[in-house]
């Protein structure tokens, strides 16, 4: 955990020490520092640093990410060079608490550059030694069990994961954020959870808790590769994994874009941006502009199904 902290503060300061000089590239990130998306943008400008580009990290959170969002949106009109750390669910499924906050729609969004991704997976007590049949079975059968959620979006995941299975007993609780589940599923408070492989990959690596299957798409990574892939069959229907993207307002010109995307590429080809990524249980991407626009458009459509189930 000391490594780990130090490790973000040096990425703080790094980015801090271009702070007064012409940016290349703005990233806003609608979160406070030291989270994922906030370590993310903080590792691919240090790699864009390495390649001779200045960028700046700038951190507006507020209303679940939709405050800083909502500014980015709003200052990438003008401002050519910013763009916003989100990812799918912020941009696509915005929760029916915070709609009334949302400055933007959908078809306000220019996708940019899909940075990483990180896969959920499906946690529990390392003193439950039930296969992932056995558990899947406990599920099927309508046991009475409890399931933490990290999100609005990720309590809709999980209940339509039950209701394929024919589970209606079992009770999902909101908790609104990744760490505290991770702790209560820890303590034998939580029967089990989905949460990003990134929220949970230190405790994990350090036997604290049991990792039971890998939602798919699941990225190469060597921790997970003798764990289960949760099985379409048994009831897990959308692909569904934490992923780290930027977008931009579609006043944003097309070339300048480009330039921006570059930049990034270039910076995830760096072999010590995919080490420090790694390193917090995420793949980088290859994925191009278009491809992630093309995921983005297909992801609305997939959510705005779900949700009216």
């Amino acid at each position: 955990m000391k490594k780990t902290i130090g490790f973000l503060c040096a990425l703080l300061l790094t980015s801090s020490a271009y702070a007064n000089k012409e940016a290349d590239l703005k990233i806003l990130v609608p979160f406070p520092p030291g989270g994922a998306q906030d370590a993310v943008a903080r590792i691919v400008s240090t790699g864009a640093g390495k390649l001779g580009h200045n960028v700046i990290i700038e951190n507006k959170p507020g209303a679940g990410g939709i405050t800083g969002t909502n500014e980015c949106i709003n200052r990438t009109k003008t401002e050519k060079n910013l763009l916003c750390m989100v990812s799918q669910a912020q941009a696509v499924a915005i929760q029916p608490e915070v709609e009334q906050f949302v400055q933007y729609r959908f078809d306000q969004l220019q996708a940019v550059k899909l940075l990483a991704t990180s896969p959920m997976v499906l946690i529990a007590n390392p003193k439950n030694s039930k296969s992932y049949d056995e558990i899947i079975n406990d599920f099927k059968g309508n046991k009475k069990l409890n399931f933490g959620s990290a999100s609005w979006l990720n309590t809709q995941h999980t209940k339509h994961f039950l209701r394929n299975l024919g589970n209606s007993n079992t009770e999902v609780i909101d908790y609104r954020g990744a760490n505290q589940i991770v702790t209560d599923v820890i303590g034998g408070n939580l029967d089990y959870a989905f949460v990003p492989y990134s929220a949970t990959s230190g405790q994990f690596i350090g036997g604290l808790l049991r990792i039971v299957a890998v939602c798919t798409p699941r990225p190469n990574i060597e921790a997970l590769k003798n764990i289960p892939t949760l099985n379409i069959k048994d009831g897990w229907t959308e692909s569904n994994y934490a992923d780290f993207g930027l977008i931009a307002s579609v006043a944003a010109t097309k070339e300048n874009l480009q330039a921006l995307e570059k930049i990034l590429t270039d910076s995830l080809k760096e072999s010590s941006v995919r080490e420090n990524l790694s390193k917090l249980g995420i793949a980088g991407s290859d994925v191009s502009r278009e491809e992630y626009q093309k995921l983005l458009n297909e992801h609305n459509v997939r959510y705005s199904r779900l949700l009216k189930k």
